[in-house]
C-alpha cells in the first residue's frame, strides 16, 4: 500500500495521459476485474482524446488550404477572360492581374497546406505512437493488479481507442 500511496503520489506530481489512466488503475484496485477494465479504458479513451485534441482541426487546415488557393486560381482565372471578352487578347497589362491573382492564391494555399500536413502527420504519428505504449503499459499494470487480487495469473485485454 504505501509503495502505491507513492506511485499515485509521483502520477500527481507529474501528470500527463499515463498518470491519470494509473491513478485510475490505483484508484479503482479493488473493483472486479471486469469493471476495473472497462473504468480504464474509459479513462483510457479520454486521454487518446486528449493527446489527439487539435489533431482534426489541423487535418482540416491542411486539406482546405489548398482548395481555397483553387478557389483563389479559378476566380483569377474568371477575371482573365473577363479581360479577353472585354477588352481582347493584346491587352497584356490588364490580362496580368488577373493571372497574378490566380498564382498568388495558389501558392499561398500550397504555402499554409504542405506544413500544415507534415505538421498533422508528425503529431498524428507521435500521438499514436504515446497511445501504443500507454496501451501497453497500462495492460501491464492492469494485469498485475488482478494478478494481486486474484492470486491468479488471469489476464486481460485492453482496447483505448474509440469504438
Amino acid at each position: 500500500l504505501d509503495d502505491l500511496t507513492m506511485v499515485k503520489a509521483v502520477c500527481e506530481k507529474f501528470s500527463g495521459p499515463f498518470a491519470s489512466i494509473v491513478i485510475g488503475c490505483i484508484d479503482n484496485r479493488d473493483l472486479p476485474s471486469e469493471e476495473l477494465r472497462s473504468t480504464i479504458e474509459d479513462e483510457g479513451r479520454q486521454q487518446v482524446r486528449y493527446l489527439s485534441r487539435g489533431l482534426v482541426l489541423l487535418e482540416t487546415i491542411a486539406g482546405i488550404a489548398p482548395l481555397l488557393g483553387l478557389l483563389g486560381t479559378v476566380l483569377g482565372m474568371i477575371e482573365v477572360f473577363t479581360v479577353i471578352e472585354t477588352l481582347g487578347v493584346g491587352q497584356a497589362q490588364a490580362l496580368s492581374g488577373g493571372i497574378s491573382k490566380a498564382l498568388i492564391t495558389t501558392a499561398t494555399g500550397l504555402f499554409i497546406g504542405i506544413p500544415a500536413l507534415v505538421a498533422y502527420n508528425l503529431l498524428n504519428s507521435r500521438s499514436e505512437g504515446m497511445i501504443l505504449d500507454i496501451e501497453k503499459y497500462t495492460l501491464l499494470l492492469l494485469n498485475k493488479i488482478i494478478r494481486l487480487q486474484n492470486k491468479s495469473n488471469e489476464t486481460i485485454e485492453l482496447n483505448l481507442h474509440s469504438k
